[in-house]
């Protein structure tokens, strides 16, 4: 349908803009940023999404208001920014272009992008140990993604959350239940993230090591190593048991 085609055009359009920000960041960045170029990449969100009809139908992909595109757009920038400054390890300096990104999303009142930016607050804000605030937004973005239907969003959140509970404050069974409804978010995908796939086996397999249950540990990583198809790139959690 017509609707369709827009929303698919217009996700294509974000992610082409989000990779222009990357870009822009990676050329401003200093030589030990310039390390980081691969998780630069990785922390890009991946294109595919553009091709899931099903979340396309989906009220995540709900358009601005005509009137709110250009602010949206503004906001897009930001979060995009944000998120490449986090990916080349300059937590602290992603958090004012997220918390503006925050505050812009809660003025617009458009639900969708105001679930992705507190979800990247929260990972950043985690990175620079501000945890009660990360907690916070991290929380608020999991409500909005469980409202919208959003079960990629939704298992990256709970993800971030359990990482934070067992790495940042050794909660690690607190943690681990937390990674079980990323689980459960992932198996509503019809095509999970092969990305968010690998990112839940090793935070699962870290939190397991912590408890001293290594052998559990291992074998996350291998099923997880099963998941991917044949001749598809290696996932981390690959890389990590090799």
């Amino acid at each position: 349908s017509e609707a369709l085609l827009d929303r698919r055009v217009a996700c294509l359009e974000r992610h082409r803009a989000a990779l222009g920000v990357a870009l822009d960041v990676l050329a401003h960045a200093d030589a030990d940023a310039v390390e980081h170029a691969s998780e630069l990449v990785a922390a890009l969100e991946p294109v595919a999404q553009c091709d899931d009809l099903e979340a396309l139908r989906g009220s995540q992909a709900q358009p601005p208001p005509e009137a709110d595109k250009q602010a949206v757009a503004a906001t897009e920038t930001l979060l995009s920014r944000g998120r490449a400054l986090k990916a080349i390890s300059r937590a602290d300096q992603a958090i004012r272009p997220l918390e503006e990104a925050a505050a812009a999303a809660e003025r617009i009142g458009h639900d969708p992008l105001t679930a992705r930016v507190l979800s990247e607050l929260g990972h950043a804000q985690t990175s620079a140990h501000l945890r009660d605030k990360a907690s916070k937004n991290l929380h608020r973005a999991a409500v909005l993604a469980t409202t919208l239907g959003d079960a990629h969003l939704l298992a990256n959140t709970w993800i971030r959350l359990g990482r934070m509970l067992g790495e940042n404050e050794s909660r690690n069974e607190d943690g681990l239940r937390w990674l079980d409804y990323a689980e459960a978010a992932l198996s509503r995908e019809s095509t999970p993230d092969l990305g968010l796939v690998s990112d839940l086996a090793l935070a699962r397999a870290s939190l397991l090591s912590e408890l001293g249950r290594i052998d559990e540990a291992l074998a996350v990583l291998e099923a997880a190593n099963q998941k991917l198809p044949p001749g598809s790139d290696p996932t981390t959690a690959e890389l990590f048991l090799r």
